[in-house]
């Protein structure tokens, strides 16, 4: 019979996830030290698992996701309300247990609390195509080192819909009429519609050249911009020759949020594989002019469907700046379903149109 590892974390009677109920539950990421890209391999991944397997529920921690990358791991966690165990424990039994394959770890880990049925959704959704896009692969599933853990056993399963692990707080997964279920469904539906990637570089062309057409664009001196994914429009060169000041998302350790800190020359993956300044110098609130925002689809009203990270709702409400939403054409939708915390854009610019974006639409 094959021998699974030891678990280092304390035992407790063996329960089903029900015991989760009403538990908080924690999107984790821990990344290889200087980004090393080492640990997306078969060994790795094999032990990751064991270490779940032999551990989910009977330690007082539920594993519901699974996500290797190169160069750092996801991961959806929660904690039993009758554990006094704390989510950094988990890490570092996780840490210790695939340490065995040699393996220099960044220091500490990043980690936020998903309080909600759609966060959850939205985060499941964000991980799945952390593959996509870091364009590893096509789709999600062609992805090897990502296991889900089933809501009702804890045993490994695959990533269907009646089994996402998405609402642990209720112990019932996310129907297909949730609110998130219809925004992942617009995501897919994008993703069919999107070219090969070729095709979107003249297409990124023609997004500029309309966009410095805009007034706002031309007075402003201080612009929060993106540093471009393969998928979404490329406005890298607009940041050689202008008179203007460009800001780049950047992860502040003090705030545990994403700001926006000057462009340098001196830049480096971050905490999500996302290049940012190395050393951030972040702007204030009132410092930025425009907001430049990418998605992954938009509507006439400017509401924004991103990639499930949350990352842009937490980061725009800090500045007082216009947003511009910026994206193909392809990417436009009649309507998109809200949220309350969904942030509306100011103006939309693809490669053939500009659309102001009437307040209270």
């Amino acid at each position: 019979m094959k021998n699974k590892p030891a678990n280092p974390l304390p035992r407790r009677q063996r329960r089903v996830p029900s015991v989760f109920q009403n538990a908080p539950t924690y999107f984790l990421t821990f990344c290889s030290a200087d980004r090393a890209k080492m640990l997306a391999n078969n060994l790795i991944f094999k032990h990751a698992c064991e270490f779940i397997e032999a551990g989910n529920t009977e330690t007082g921690f539920f594993v519901s996701a699974l996500m290797i990358m190169p160069d750092h791991i996801h991961a959806l966690v929660s904690i039993s309300p009758q554990s006094e165990q704390k989510i950094g424990n988990w890490v570092r039994a996780f840490k210790r247990a695939i340490g065995k394959n040699n393996i220099r770890w960044q220091k500490g880990f990043f980690d936020h609390i998903l309080r909600s049925n759609e966060s959850r959704s939205e985060k499941w959704e964000y991980i799945r195509n952390n593959p996509v896009r870091a364009e590893l692969v096509r789709k999600p599933e062609e992805w090897p080192y990502q296991r889900w853990f089933h809501p009702t056993t804890g045993e490994p399963c695959a990533p269907d819909e009646d089994v996402r692990p998405t609402n642990i707080l209720s112990n019932k997964p996310v129907g297909p009429t949730s609110l998130s279920g219809e925004k992942n469904k617009l995501r897919n539906l994008i993703a069919a519609r999107r070219p090969d990637f070729q095709t979107l570089e003249p297409l990124s062309a023609a997004v500029i050249e309309t966009f410095q057409t805009l007034e706002v664009f031309k007075l402003a001196r201080a612009i929060g911009a993106y540093m471009p994914l393969a998928d979404e429009v490329d406005i890298s060169p607009l940041f050689q020759g202008l008179e203007k000041t460009f800001f780049i998302p950047s992860f502040d350790e003090a705030s545990g949020l994403y700001r926006m800190a000057q462009l340098t020359t001196e830049l480096k993956k971050g905490r999500f594989g996302i290049t940012e300044p190395a050393v951030p110098v972040f702007a204030a609130g009132n410092e930025i002019d425009l907001i430049l925002v990418p998605g992954v689809a938009f509507d006439r009203a400017g509401r924004r469907i991103g990639r499930g990270g949350g990352f842009y709702d937490r980061l725009l409400p800090q500045y007082d700046a216009v947003r511009v939403g910026v994206c193909f054409d392809f990417q436009c939708l009649e309507t998109i379903p809200a949220e309350e915390h969904d942030i509306q854009m100011d103006w939309l610019i693809t490669e053939s149109s500009i659309l102001k974006i009437a307040m209270n639409s």
